[in-house]
Parts: C-alpha cells; sequence; structure tokens
C-alpha cells in the first residue's frame, strides 16, 4: 500500500479537479455563443413585432376617447394620438421596406399588414364606428378605428410605392399619404402629405380619390 502525505493529496486533488474544469469548460461557453448579439435586435421580425406593438398601445389609448355620434370637433386627447399613429402607420410599413428589394410585391406587403393589424382587432373593428340602440338612441362614437391601408405603385413604376393610411374621426375619416423611392439599394421615405392638429373635420382637405394612377389630396373627409 502507497501512503501519501496530507500535502501530497490536496495537490492530487487539485490535479484532479483542474483537469475535469478544462475537459467540462467547452460546454460551459457554447451558451454564451448562443445570445442574441445587438445587430439582431434590428431583424425584419423583432422591429416589425416592436412596431406592431407601438400601434396597439396608440390604439387603445385612442379607444378610451369618447363623443357623441355626431361631434365633429375633434377631442383635445385625441389629437396628438392621431397624429402618433399615423407614424407609427407609417413607421410600420417604412421599417418592413428596408429589408425589401426593388420587385417587392406591393399586395403581398399590404396583405401581410393588414392581416397582422387585424390580428391584433387593430383594423376592421366595430369598435370604432357610431352605434345606436334598438331606439334609435346614438350610444357615441369611440375613436382608435384604422379603416384602411392601402400600398400600391402609381403608374407601375418599380421605384416608386405609395402607402395610403386612413383613420377613422367622427362623422367622417382621416386619409395620409406616403411615397417611398427606391434609391442606393434601399427603400426611402421621400414625401409625407397628412393633416394634423386640426380642431374640426371641416378643416381638413377633402378626399376626392385614393385609387392610383392619378392625383390624390389627403387629409379628412366628412359625412
Amino acid at each position: 500500500m502507497v501512503h501519501r502525505s496530507p500535502a501530497r493529496l490536496k495537490l492530487l486533488l487539485l490535479a484532479i479537479a483542474s483537469c475535469i474544469v478544462s475537459c467540462l469548460e467547452p460546454g460551459f461557453a457554447r451558451p454564451a455563443q448562443q445570445r442574441v448579439s445587438p445587430d439582431a435586435q434590428s431583424s425584419p421580425s423583432s422591429q416589425y413585432v416592436l412596431d406592431l406593438r407601438l400601434v396597439a398601445d396608440t390604439v387603445n389609448s385612442l379607444r378610451r376617447v369618447h363623443t357623441d355620434g355626431m361631434e365633429t370637433e375633434i377631442p383635445a386627447p385625441a389629437k396628438p394620438l392621431l397624429t402618433t399613429l399615423k407614424h407609427e402607420l407609417r413607421d410600420l410599413i417604412a421599417n418592413r421596406l428596408r429589408f425589401e428589394k426593388r420587385r417587392v410585391s406591393t399586395q403581398q406587403l399590404q396583405a401581410r399588414v393588414i392581416v397582422d393589424l387585424s390580428g391584433l382587432g387593430l383594423i376592421d373593428s366595430e369598435e370604432g364606428f357610431v352605434i345606436v340602440d334598438t331606439d334609435y338612441h346614438d350610444v357615441g362614437y369611440d375613436y382608435g378605428d384604422i379603416q384602411s391601408i392601402t400600398v400600391a405603385r402609381p403608374h407601375d413604376d418599380f421605384d416608386l410605392i405609395a402607402v395610403t393610411t386612413t383613420l377613422g374621426i367622427c362623422c367622417g375619416a382621416d386619409t395620409s399619404l406616403y411615397l417611398f423611392k427606391y434609391e442606393d439599394r434601399e427603400w426611402t421615405l421621400v414625401l409625407a402629405d397628412e393633416k394634423n392638429d386640426y380642431d374640426s373635420i371641416s378643416d381638413g382637405v377633402v378626399v376626392s380619390s385614393l385609387e392610383y394612377p392619378g392625383p390624390t389630396r389627403t387629409g379628412p373627409s366628412s359625412w
């Protein structure tokens, strides 16, 4: 039998422990390699989810603004929220276009946005419409209605994409136009035509047509 001193036994145990740590170290390091890099935060999917969340928060805030069904004056709390919602919808599509090529399908892009907003209950909802009870008494109007979104190429020009967003306002609708151009291998916003911070729907420009090709005037329209 071999007898070892306490000092030599301690050195032997330290050597064994060192070997075990060396063998397991690569396994411990693997999870660190799976961490999300900062650049991944700017991926299309993560940015798109964030944009949808911002739209949802603003719509929910607008839906707390309630007026009489025939009220033509814009409530003060709704004014900044309407502007915010326009810009969030604009950015939702703009950020999506950042990762698209020149010949992106505008029909698919429009359908994707509408389906995702509908899935969250943010578009084609009855909450924004005037409702009357069985006695035809007006029970009021809730803001926060996204009526429509269009994405199209005017005149079949592959370097231009026109986007319109239409928000519900009591007794009318508010449409904004955004024009994107493909240059330097990316889509860039080159024109934004919107009406903000108006007191009454009669203060805005009446929309004559939302179809392309052809000129479009934007702003609130009334019944």
